[in-house]
């Protein structure tokens, strides 16, 4: 897990490949606001997984009754609603697509103001 106070984050899909990322948590008062996608990125779509304080299990970010789900393409900045991600502090990005093992999305963050 990588946390900063702001800037920055690598989300990276562990050894053995898949869809889901590693863990990141904002750091104090920050949220995320953007999503770099990698140049070798095989998916044209991702999602979210959160953890709520206190919770162990994470589950997929909705907004309202509708999977919060952003169309990519490889090697792009991709901006986050924030009136979604108001309050998300551990999340995992999920791509549409298995991707290879190190494969990194980097998570922008900013302070809540």
């Amino acid at each position: 897990m990588s946390a900063t106070k702001f800037g920055v984050l690598s989300a990276a899909i562990p050894v053995g490949g898949g869809t889901k990322t590693d863990a990141v948590q904002t750091g104090p008062n920050c949220i995320p606001v953007g999503v770099l996608t990698p140049a070798a990125m095989a998916g044209t779509a991702i999602t979210f997984e959160v953890l709520v304080q206190g919770e162990t299990t994470y589950q997929p970010l909705y907004n309202g009754s509708s999977l919060y789900s952003l169309t990519v393409a490889a090697n792009r900045y991709v901006s986050l609603d924030p009136s979604v991600m108001l309050g998300v502090q551990d999340l995992k990005v999920v791509s549409g697509s298995s991707e290879s093992a190190g494969v990194t999305f980097k998570v922008i963050q900013r302070p809540v103001r």
